[in-house]
């Protein structure tokens, strides 16, 4: 949670940007897959309707920034599932990472760079990598070394918009 609150205000400052937190809590969506694999929903139209809200707002999405967090050197399973759950909303979407953790977050982010490989996503190449996150935040819920997250956060937002005006 603070990791988003941090980032948040950074996307929602730059105004080419419309920017909705997509809590996967929220969702709660179903770790089984439905009868039909999620690329045989070409009209992207799903019998689970927790699933039908995640994929309307991946479609909806002009870009995804992913807030990660790293466990056991690979990203968290609900991430994974949401990704699976669905299919041709992901499909050549500008995709950018902030990853969290002890040495923040490449395990993670590799992870899901393999991911990106097969959805052909359009990654930003800057990357936010918050490391020591217990430490890196004061009890007010602060960044406390915040110049070059930002810095690095503004880089890979400048990076999605060129990525998604290319697709226009």
């Amino acid at each position: 949670q603070k990791v988003a609150k941090w980032f948040l205000p950074i996307a929602e400052a730059d105004e080419r940007f419309e920017v909705t937190l997509a809590d996967l809590v929220e969702y709660d969506l179903p770790y089984s897959l439905a009868f039909k694999e999620p690329s045989e929903y070409e009209d992207k139209k799903y019998p689970d309707p927790k699933v039908q809200k995640w994929s309307d707002t991946i479609d909806g999405s002009g870009a995804v920034i992913f807030i990660t967090p790293e466990y056991n050197h690979g990203m968290p399973a609900s991430i994974k599932n949401s990704i699976d759950q669905i299919y041709s909303e992901w499909l050549d979407k500008p995709i950018g990472f902030v990853g969290y953790g002890s040495r923040g977050a490449p395990d993670s982010i590799d992870s899901l760079r393999h991911t990106a490989k097969a959805l052909r996503w359009r990654v930003a190449p800057s990357i936010v990598g918050i490391k020591q996150v217990k430490k890196s935040f004061d009890e007010s819920g602060n960044l406390v070394e915040d110049g070059q997250y930002s810095k690095t956060a503004k880089e890979m937002l400048d990076q999605l918009a060129a990525i998604h005006d290319s697709l226009k």
